[in-house]
């Protein structure tokens, strides 16, 4: 659906939001609009949860409405994810993240008013779910190999990312269509290890150590150069990937987060905190391999792409 007008608002929708996406949008929406109640009372005789915001909103609002068994529909005010789009919804406790299969959205609402209230360079942090492919591919190859068909439907939509992130555009629908894509892809071969790899696993533990509140994408494409080396990625897709990002302004300088002393501590305890939470797509995950990728890690992080 391309326009928030075409859903049809009901007086028994109830709109889980957050404060910043509500005030961007709340004009287009009915005066009497149900929003949630702190304590989510507001879904008692509800037919239809709306989901308003970024990542974690959609999130929030598909664990509501799996729970209520309700329909969802999902308007993203920032394509910093692919949670708009998504099957699952991550939750954080104590340090690690999970994901809950909740179910597809009935609908989702690309309206390019509602998407232009937030700076491009938030909808670019996008890019980090959609790179993620490339470091998760990485990854499984070496533990386990990956089916030919992966390989090449995963080139082709890298390759057309990285085209788009290349080409500096503001075409946001183009966007959303390569984060549906990617959860296509992630549903056809039913394993989040399509983009769940040392990339995101180092994001989750990063996430722990930082004072600031941070886009996913963002971390996730501060860590990427880490994960170019310590995965040994070709100098050629390191150019093409590094390229692309820059000319697009999504790269975010991983050194400004954490000292160079408190990525080492990081690193050196990923093998207990993969293996302590069962996460098994990465290279990370074996202490002995660690010993061997540890200095290039570490001057990844200190150096960048």
């Amino acid at each position: 659906m391309d326009d928030l007008d075409h859903i049809g608002l009901e007086r028994s929708d109830v709109i889980v939001t957050s404060p910043r996406a509500w005030q961007t949008v709340s004009s287009r929406f009915p005066k009497d609009v149900r929003l949630l109640d702190a304590d989510g009372l507001a879904v008692h005789g509800a037919s239809r949860i709306v989901a308003v915001g970024a990542g974690r909103t959609m999130d929030r609002a598909k664990i509501l409405a799996a729970d209520s068994g309700l329909p969802l529909i999902t308007i993203p005010t920032v394509l910093a994810t692919d949670a708009a789009f998504s099957s699952v919804a991550a939750f954080r406790d104590r340090g690690f993240v999970e994901y809950r299969e909740t179910g597809l959205p009935e609908a989702v609402v690309i309206d390019s008013k509602v998407l232009a209230q937030a700076p491009l360079a938030w909808h670019r942090w996008g890019l980090g779910d959609l790179i993620s492919v490339v470091s998760a591919l990485s990854d499984r190859r070496t533990i386990t190999g990956v089916d030919p068909y992966v390989e090449e439907a995963a080139a082709v939509l890298v390759g057309d990312t990285l085209k788009w992130a290349g080409e500096a555009t503001d075409d946001l629908v183009a966007l959303a269509d390569l984060l549906v894509r990617k959860v296509e892809l992630g549903l056809a071969v039913d394993a989040a290890w399509l983009e769940e790899g040392t990339e995101h696993y180092l994001a989750y533990l990063l996430e722990t150590k930082i004072n600031k509140s941070l886009w996913h994408g963002e971390l996730i494409l501060a860590l990427m150069p880490v994960c170019a080396a310590v995965q040994q990625w070709p100098a050629s897709q390191v150019a093409t990937v590094s390229d692309a990002l820059r000319a697009c302004g999504a790269v975010r300088p991983a050194r400004c987060l954490l000292t160079s002393a408190a990525f080492v501590d990081m690193v050196n305890s990923m093998p207990e905190y993969c293996r302590e939470h069962g996460y098994d797509n990465t290279v990370l995950r074996d202490d002995r391999v660690l010993d061997e990728i540890r200095t290039e890690a570490i001057r990844a992080w200190e150096t960048g792409w």
